[in-house]
């Protein structure tokens, strides 16, 4: 399943920590890369993981001067994408299953 105008498709999120990136930031909002790097995962390879969702179209990373912090923020198709993961996980979790 390719996009035919990117070529990027869902097997792009097989990656490890793809889809939790996304899903961090849908739950959690804006936030800073040092942030997302201690709740996802401190993987030296995270910054090319940031930067291929945001080459998809999914997420913008914008320096914040008064911060001297990078903001990671999902677009508009980042928020969809990742809504539909988070529905996929409580379908295969279960109704109530909030492990």
């Amino acid at each position: 399943m390719r996009d035919r105008e990117n070529g990027y498709g869902v097997s792009s999120l097989e990656e490890k920590h793809m889809i939790s990136l996304l899903t961090y930031l849908v739950t959690n909002g804006p936030s800073r890369k040092i942030d997302i790097y201690n709740c996802v995962s401190s993987n030296p390879r995270m910054p090319d993981k940031l930067n291929h969702l945001e080459e998809m179209g999914l997420l913008h990373q914008e320096m914040d001067m008064m911060s001297r912090s990078t903001i990671v923020t999902l677009t508009e198709r980042g928020y969809d994408v990742a809504g539909l993961l988070m529905e996929i996980d409580e379908r295969i979790r279960g109704p109530g299953d909030r492990s």
